[in-house]
């Protein structure tokens, strides 16, 4: 029998879906805000990352570590020295940890946001909705 176009792609798509290595990179999520809410995603981003890591290490922790991109080599430059300048007391860079931003990357979402707890007891007693309104904006008076 003669081989055909047909016959070749056929076994094309035989011989790709066995044992051919999906060579993708992972790259670790970036620092580019202190935000809330951007510190939230970031945690999220980077728990994935690890994962994949890991799975791609195989169990071997070495490899693992070795594999795994530093935290401290993800932060954005500038937020980098604006953190050692400001919050952390002119601290040099180089003798910033991942231990030390990941210390600040917990801290910030567990604080109440802008550090205020809003005043429950004056909101009870003074808080009005007109609920006969349909604009769920415009119920607060």
């Amino acid at each position: 029998r003669v081989k055909t176009a047909e016959d070749e792609s056929v076994a094309a798509d035989e011989t790709s879906a066995v044992g051919v290595p999906l060579l993708i990179p992972v790259v670790a999520p970036r620092i580019t805000s202190m935000s809330h809410s951007a510190l939230i995603e970031w945690k999220k981003a980077r728990t994935e990352y690890e994962e994949s890591v890991k799975a791609r290490s195989k169990g071997d922790e070495e490899l693992y570590e070795r594999m795994k991109e530093s935290v401290k080599s993800t932060i954005d430059e500038k937020l980098l020295r604006a953190l050692c300048t400001y919050r952390w007391g002119g601290l040099s860079k180089d003798d910033v940890t991942d231990d030390r931003i990941m210390s600040e990357v917990r801290a910030i979402p567990q604080r109440v946001k802008n550090d205020t707890l809003p005043d429950v007891d004056l909101f009870s007693k003074q808080l009005r909705l007109d609920m006969s309104e349909s604009d769920v904006s415009e119920r607060v008076l």
